[in-house]
C-alpha cells in the first residue's frame, strides 16, 4: 500500500550474524542446563556452536551476562506460557505438569536459578510470579479458591506438584522412576488434588 514501509531485507552478514548467535544460545543453554554457571566452559559452548570464542564475548558480554540470557529467557518461557486468569487453578496444574514434562532441558535451567534465588530477572509485564498469586487472591475473594491457605502457598504448591518429577525437583524422579510410564496417572493425580486442596466447590 501507498506510503507502507516495507520490512527492510537482512543482508548475509546479517543474516549469518543472527545465526550464529541462535547457535551460541542453543549451545550455552544446553551447557548451562547441564553445568550451571559455575561448571559451565565458554570453550565448549563456543565448540558446541561452531564458533569463534571471541563472538561470545561480543555478542552477549560475558559468561555471566550470557547466563543471565539463558535463564532469564527460560524462567520468563515457564511462568508465562500458561497464565492465570486464562485457565482455572486445576487446569493451569495439568498444563504446567504437560509443560514440564515436554521441556527437561528448561527444567533443569529452572533447577539452577532456584540455586542462584537471590538473583532478580524481570520478566514482561504480566508474566511475574507476583501477578500469578494476586490473580490466585482475586480468585480467593471471589469464592472460587480456598482462603484456608495463603494465595503465595497455594501457587508455590501448584508449581512444585506440577514439576515434582522433572529435573528441577531432587526427589520425584527417585521416587517415581518410572514417572514418564505412569505420566497421565501423575497428571491426573495432580490434577485432582488441586482441585480437592484448593478449589471451592460451586453450587450447580
Amino acid at each position: 500500500m501507498p506510503g507502507e514501509e516495507k520490512p527492510k531485507r537482512l543482508t548475509k552478514a546479517a543474516m549469518q550474524s543472527q545465526e550464529t548467535r541462535r547457535r551460541i544460545y542453543e549451545a550455552a543453554a544446553d551447557e548451562f542446563a547441564a553445568h550451571g554457571i559455575a561448571g559451565a566452559r565458554v570453550d565448549r559452548i563456543a565448540a558446541a556452536a561452531k564458533a569463534n570464542k571471541s563472538l561470545i564475548y561480543d555478542y552477549f558480554g560475558s559468561k555471566e551476562q550470557l547466563f543471565e540470557k539463558v535463564l532469564g529467557e527460560a524462567i520468563a518461557e515457564f511462568y508465562g506460557t500458561i497464565r492465570l486468569p486464562e485457565v482455572t487453578l486445576a487446569e493451569y496444574a495439568g498444563r504446567l505438569f504437560d509443560f514440564s514434562m515436554d521441556r527437561p532441558r528448561l527444567m533443569r535451567l529452572v533447577k539452577w536459578h532456584g540455586f542462584a534465588s537471590d538473583e532478580d530477572f524481570p520478566m514482561p509485564e504480566g508474566l511475574s510470579v507476583t501477578e500469578q498469586i494476586e490473580q490466585i487472591r482475586e480468585a480467593q475473594r471471589k469464592g472460587i479458591v480456598t482462603d484456608r491457605f495463603p494465595a503465595d502457598f497455594i501457587f508455590t504448591s501448584i508449581v512444585t506438584m506440577a514439576t515434582a518429577w522433572t529435573a528441577a525437583s531432587s526427589y520425584g524422579r527417585a521416587v517415581s522412576p518410572d514417572a514418564m510410564e505412569r505420566r497421565e496417572e501423575l497428571r491426573q493425580s495432580v490434577v485432582e488434588a488441586v482441585e480437592r486442596l484448593f478449589l471451592v466447590p460451586q453450587k450447580k
